[in-house]
């Protein structure tokens, strides 16, 4: 059964770029904001825009000016979450030139207290970022997918804004791993972790053990030579199981491979899209309480959606 039947695709002016980079230059962010959905573009600078308080639930928004602070060469991704449980949101930002990862904890009003490296290893092409609680001591941790250096990396949180680590976890050699997320893909509590071997053309599932340790990979092949990216887990079947999709821009596909709960998967499932679709986000657009997905295409400048069946 296709769970994604019905697709409908947006050209986007060149004024009005909508994707996520063949090259990791760049990082897209959707949202929605009352009924809007909005999109971020982040560049060399981190730039945040802060909006105004709304009268109501619908466009348009307006947004105070923005403000940039610098955090490194080349940022491809950047996530948000509470790291030092001060209550105010801190950012993550990974820099792909100069491999390093940096941290900014926020003070509630849009600046920063401080700002720390928690990795800089040069030529590590640190690319992608994930934020969850690996190790269940109730403070975030952060994981970090070094594409050049094949290996991902832990950063075991403190609750007070320091982070330990240990050894990295290989990803094979030249696997390039470009993004990675965390989920409890076998429903036993424990936080696992999923990375794209973008070069290898493979999904790659990390599960974690009692002792905190990971098992070998369990691996998803997308199709030789198909550029696997983004990807985005959700119950998507509703079947209270975790399911992975990934879009692969270089076969002009997404892929949806439907979990059982035991960490394992069916083969993919996969649907035509516009060419490049890289990006991808989840989320319910058409209000039907059914997740809708909707991918980034780099080759044509346009965005697709992809509606989800009863």
């Amino acid at each position: 059964m296709k769970w994604y039947a019905s697709k409908v695709s947006f050209l986007l002016s060149s004024t009005n770029v909508p994707v996520i980079l063949k090259l990791p230059i760049l990082f897209l962010s959707v949202g929605v904001i009352g009924v809007c959905i909005s999109a971020t573009v982040i560049l060399s600078l981190i730039s945040i825009y802060i909006p105004n308080h709304a009268t109501g639930s619908t466009c348009p928004i307006s947004f105070f000016p923005m403000l940039s602070q610098f955090v490194g060469r080349g940022p491809t991704a950047i996530r948000a979450a509470h790291l030092d449980n001060d209550c105010f949101l801190d950012i993550v930002v990974a820099n792909y030139d100069e491999g390093s990862a940096i941290v900014l904890f926020g003070l509630g009003n849009g600046s920063f207290s401080r700002q720390i490296t928690i990795f800089n290893q040069t030529n590590a092409g640190t690319n992608g970022i994930a934020i969850g609680l690996i190790n269940n001591d109730t403070h975030m941790d952060i994981v970090l997918a070094n594409r050049n250096a094949s290996n991902v990396q832990i950063y075991y949180g403190d609750g007070y804004g320091g982070f330990s680590t240990s050894e990295p976890i290989a990803t094979g050699t030249n696997s390039n791993p470009v993004e990675v997320a965390l989920s409890d893909i076998n429903n036993d509590t424990y936080t696992d972790i999923v990375v794209v071997a973008h070069v290898l053309a493979e999904i790659q599932i990390l599960l974690q053990n009692a002792d905190g340790s990971f098992q070998n990979a369990i691996v998803l092949p997308t199709g030789n030579g198909s550029g696997p990216y983004f990807l985005s887990i959700h119950d998507f079947n509703r079947d209270q199981h975790a399911d992975i999709a990934v879009g692969k821009g270089e076969d002009n596909t997404l892929s949806i491979f439907f979990g059982n709960g035991t960490g394992h998967f069916s083969n993919s499932t996969n649907y035509n899209m516009e060419p490049g679709s890289y990006a991808l986000t989840v989320n319910y657009f058409n209000r039907d309480d059914i997740l809708d997905i909707v991918t980034g295409n780099y080759d044509d400048g346009s965005t697709t959606i992809l509606f989800g069946n009863s």
